[in-house]
C-alpha cells in the first residue's frame, strides 16, 4: 500500500499537520481541526494509502515557505500540490487561490464568478472540506457582512491570518510573540 508521509509542524497558530503524496502537499491542515479525520479518510480512499510519519524534500520545503509566511517574507507559495474534492470544491478553491494576498473576497463574489447563486452554504462547506489550510487561502472568504465564519472551528485563526497579511500588522513581531501563541492555543 502506498504512503502519505507526514510531518507536523508547530506555526505560531497552533500545530499543523502536512502530508506528502509522491512528491506533491495533499494535505496542510490544523492538528485541531474539527472534520480533520474527514479529510484523513477521504485522502486515504482517494490515494489507495495509508499515512506514515516520515520526513521528505517537499515536506521541508512546504515548511520552510511557511515559515517565511508567518515571518513576512512570503505572500505566495510556490510548493506543488494536489487537491481532492468534488468539482464544485475544486472551483471554490480556485477562486480562493485567486484573492490577493492581504484582501478579502465575499462568499457573493465567489458565487458570482463561478455563475452560482444562492450557494453561501455551499460556498461554506467547500472551504471547510480544503485539506491544504494558508496555502490554499480559505480565511480571505468572509461572510458578506464582513463577519467571520467559524466554518472549519478556526474564527480566530482565521482573523489572526487576515490580521497577519494586513499592512498594519508588523508580521515580524507576531512571528516571534510568545503572547500569540498562547493565546492561539488556548
Amino acid at each position: 500500500m502506498a504512503s502519505i508521509v507526514c510531518e507536523t509542524f508547530l506555526s505560531p497558530l497552533g500545530e499543523l499537520v502536512l502530508g506528502d503524496f509522491q512528491g506533491r502537499l495533499v494535505m496542510c491542515d490544523w492538528s485541531c481541526r474539527s472534520n480533520r479525520i474527514l479529510i484523513y479518510n477521504r485522502l486515504c480512499r482517494k490515494y489507495s494509502a495509508s499515512f506514515r510519519k516520515g520526513k521528505s524534500p517537499l515536506l521541508e520545503e512546504a515548511i520552510y515557505q511557511i515559515e517565511e509566511y508567518f515571518s513576512g517574507c512570503r505572500t505566495a507559495f510556490t510548493v506543488p500540490f494536489t487537491l481532492d474534492g468534488t468539482y464544485f470544491q475544486s472551483e471554490v478553491w480556485h477562486q480562493v487561490r485567486r484573492i490577493p494576498f492581504g484582501q478579502r473576497s465575499t462568499y457573493s463574489k465567489i458565487s458570482r464568478r463561478l455563475n452560482v447563486f444562492d450557494s453561501k452554504e455551499k460556498i461554506k462547506r467547500a472551504l471547510a472540506a480544503c485539506p491544504i489550510s494558508i496555502i490554499i487561502p480559505t480565511h480571505r472568504a468572509i461572510c458578506e457582512d464582513h463577519k467571520i465564519n467559524d466554518f472549519a472551528g478556526f474564527e480566530r485563526t482565521s482573523i489572526l491570518l487576515r490580521n497577519l497579511e494586513s499592512p498594519l500588522v508588523n508580521r515580524r513581531a507576531m512571528y516571534a510573540s510568545k503572547a500569540l501563541e498562547q493565546a492561539c492555543s488556548s
